[in-house]
């Protein structure tokens, strides 16, 4: 799953790669473990997010359900689970070639790629030109991305404005990348979302789902998900987790499956 075996007092972090039932079964069990611990492992004052943050983030908080969850199943739903931190979730602080992974996640520190540094409209990179940066490098990689999609299968909550910018760093490397894909793969991104955005437009996604493998690639956003959040079970990251787990016609036409945050990239080296 694109995850090196045997893994044990680590995280697997929030990105899988996977045959489809492969990754939807693990999906399944990893939701039961976040309802089962919510539910009956955690004191109420414990399910505040803010919580660890002012415990001065702990070895437990609830921010991190999802990782903990992920990490039990993982290792009950599959024999073989491989991490692979060196081509998957690499930092896109990194210096290394682009050729050396296929993904990377954005961080929270300043240099040289902020991901806090983004969402600001007046913390940005000391760029004069991005023809200056060197795209076959991680961190400039990431930092001409975000700046192309500033300037010009993921949960995408209608409400949350701050989930707009990374979409579009995340779509514009999906672009970037599928041009280097051979002649006949197809890699599409599949947005669940609960409501509508003027984004999908913008990025000209549509809500028809793949038929036949000969389809172009494409960005489909598929509309009225139920979400699993709600004032009893008050965990949005489950949702993230829950749109990989349950059976839809809009990823059942593929493969394998990519489970990851939307603050991420792809890279030009495709997920061979």
């Amino acid at each position: 799953m694109a995850l090196t075996a045997p893994v044990k007092r680590e995280a697997f972090g929030s990105t899988w790669f996977g045959p489809l039932e492969a990754v939807q079964a693990c999906a399944k069990l990893a939701l039961s473990v976040v309802e089962h611990i919510y539910d009956r492992e955690r004191p109420d004052e414990e399910k505040k997010v803010s919580n660890g943050r002012e415990r001065g983030q702990a070895e437990w908080t609830i921010e991190h359900l999802h990782l903990y969850a992920g990490h039990i199943a993982l290792q009950q739903c599959t024999d073989t689970v491989h991490r692979r931190t060196d081509v998957l979730e690499v930092a896109a602080s990194s210096s290394r070639h682009v050729d050396t992974m296929v993904h990377m996640k954005a961080t929270t520190d300043s240099i040289p790629f902020s991901r806090l540094g983004f969402h600001s409209d007046t913390t940005q990179p000391d760029v004069d030109h991005i023809s200056d940066l060197d795209r076959d490098v991680a961190n400039d990689l990431a930092i001409a991305l975000a700046l192309e999609a500033n300037q010009a299968v993921v949960y995408l909550p209608s409400d949350t404005p701050k989930f707009v910018k990374e979409m579009l760093w995340f779509h514009e490397s999906w672009v970037d990348m599928i041009s280097h894909q051979p002649a006949k793969w197809r890699t599409d991104i599949v947005v669940f979302t609960d409501g509508d955005l003027p984004l999908w437009n913008y990025l000209n996604c549509t809500t028809a789902i793949r038929v036949t493998p000969d389809e172009p690639n494409r960005c489909i956003v598929v509309q009225g998900y139920k979400k699993v959040k709600s004032d009893t079970f008050n965990y949005g990251f489950a949702d993230s987790i829950n749109v990989v787990a349950m059976e839809s016609a809009a990823t059942a036409p593929y493969d394998w499956i990519l489970r990851t945050d939307i603050d991420t990239f792809f890279t030009p080296a495709v997920l061979l």
